[in-house]
């Protein structure tokens, strides 16, 4: 006959009650989640983690395969994770994904990876959150950006970016033709470097009234650069 103490039962007890509530905050939680073996099979998927995905359950979930759900380039990194595990290598433990839902439409995924005490056995805890929208704001912002370089290097009007110091950041091909310079010879240099002093002198006063102020400001002045008058 076995006879288990009350203090073992209270730290079975202590240790159900939590993995529990750990089980509740899974399945509330905002994030998508899973509780996967070591060898790959889903013991565990909340709600959020299945909405992302386009499922209705885990049982549909887990006959679709990993590839399927998964796009070529994402799921041969996850392929090449695996392989490196089993080498014994050592490997990130975020990462992002990109997947296909049911209804084929692609989402962007991060991954975290830990280990985690499932069932008093050691399983790997996935949890993702959906970054499509800051993927795609990025790459907006990127095209923008693109665009903008593009008009600015296009410009016929020589074009500076500066700094507070007055200090210039980065010129366009007009502003190379104008000077007779490449672009490295005129980046790095202050404004006052460029133009005649009484001119250099307008230009401070102008770019320390634009840092002051945030607002844009137009002005129209003659300048002589080399033997051209402008």
């Amino acid at each position: 006959m076995t006879i288990k103490s009350s203090g073992h039962n209270k730290t079975l007890e202590a240790l159900r009650r939590m993995e529990r509530n750990f089980r509740n905050s899974l399945d509330d939680s905002p994030l998508g989640h899973r509780i996967v073996k070591t060898d790959g099979d889903c013991v565990y998927a909340n709600a959020n983690i299945l909405e992302m995905h386009g499922y209705s359950s885990l049982d549909e979930f887990g006959k679709t395969p990993a590839k399927q759900r998964r796009t070529p380039e994402s799921y041969a990194y996850i392929m090449e994770r695996k392989e490196r595990i089993l080498r014994g290598e050592s490997i990130p433990d975020n990462y992002e994904m990109s997947i296909v839902r049911k209804d084929g439409k692609i989402r962007h995924l991060q991954v975290w990876v830990k280990k985690v005490l499932w069932d008093g056995e050691t399983y790997h805890h996935l949890i993702y959150q959906d970054i499509t929208e800051r993927k795609r704001t990025q790459e907006a912002l990127r095209e923008s950006e693109e665009k903008y370089r593009t008009l600015v290097e296009n410009a016929t009007d020589f074009i500076f970016m500066i700094d507070e110091y007055h200090k210039i950041l980065s010129s366009n091909r007009a502003t190379s033709r104008l000077w007779g310079k490449e672009p490295s010879e005129i980046e790095g240099k202050r404004i006052a470097d460029l133009f005649p002093g009484e001119i250099a002198t307008q230009n401070s006063e102008d770019i320390n009234q634009v840092f002051r102020t945030g607002e844009a400001l137009r002005s129209e002045r003659k300048m002589i650069v080399g033997d051209k008058d402008f």
